[in-house]
């Protein structure tokens, strides 16, 4: 799914026009894979009989930029019964760095897992 995006960046060409970036969360397909995930577990908390049908549950998330999260939303907006997340900041920390540095995005080396 990135490489369309890691093709566009990557192009000195289009880059010299647009001098696009990017980060993981853009990615409109991880987004949805991801929304898959949230609602698989909550059905799987369903059949564990942890929680009644439709009663809203809280995700706890460890999370850089957000895009995991997004899902999570993007799940409740679908009707999934979310009553709120809660955010880690994980190593990837550019959401934290931008609110703490003042709106102010910087380059760093990246973190790999």
């Amino acid at each position: 799914m990135d490489f369309p995006i890691k093709t566009i960046t990557s192009d000195a060409k289009i880059q010299s026009e647009y001098a696009l970036t990017s980060v993981n969360s853009i990615n409109i397909g991880r987004i949805l894979a991801q929304t898959v995930h949230y609602i698989y577990l909550y059905l799987k908390v369903l059949s564990l009989e942890s929680v009644k049908s439709r009663e809203e549950v809280v995700f706890s998330v460890p999370t850089g930029a957000m895009g995991n999260v997004t899902a999570g939303l993007v799940a409740g907006l679908m009707g999934l019964p979310v009553s709120k997340f809660v955010c880690g900041v994980n190593a990837n920390d550019i959401l934290h760095r931008c609110y703490t540095l003042n709106g102010t995005l910087h380059c760093c080396l990246l973190m790999h897992g």
